[in-house]
Parts: C-alpha cells; structure tokens; sequence
C-alpha cells in the first residue's frame, strides 16, 4: 500500500506479537495440530480462518519459497 511510507511504529501493547508467531519454523507451522491452533489463538483473529484455513495458507506460502 503506497499509505504504508506515512506509517509510524507504534507503541500499542496488544498489538505485539505475544506468541511469538511471527518467528515459527516451517516445521513449526508444519506440526500445528489443530488442539494447539485454537488454543494459541483463542483470543485471536486468526481464529476466524479456521485450522483447515491456516493449514492453507501457510502450505501456500511456504511453497512460494524459493
């Protein structure tokens, strides 16, 4: 998004990564059972796509690797 070069860091506590998420592995993302995706985001967004859905996505993603 061209709006994106007026953005500013924030200092926004509930928006930090609390999980830690955006550091997981491949592997990690790989081995997510689906008891483990509703508990790690159960007071997340996230959680509207489904497990099926992130599975998906991340399946997706990772095959765009090069």
């Amino acid at each position: 998004c061209p709006w994106n070069k007026f953005s500013k860091n924030h200092n926004e506590p509930s928006f930090e990564d609390k999980k830690n998420i955006s550091n997981m592995s491949k592997k990690q993302w790989e081995d997510l059972t689906e008891e483990v995706f509703y508990e790690v985001f159960k007071d997340s967004p996230i959680k509207r796509t489904g497990y099926s859905g992130i599975k998906r996505n991340i399946n997706f993603a990772f095959s765009e690797e090069k």
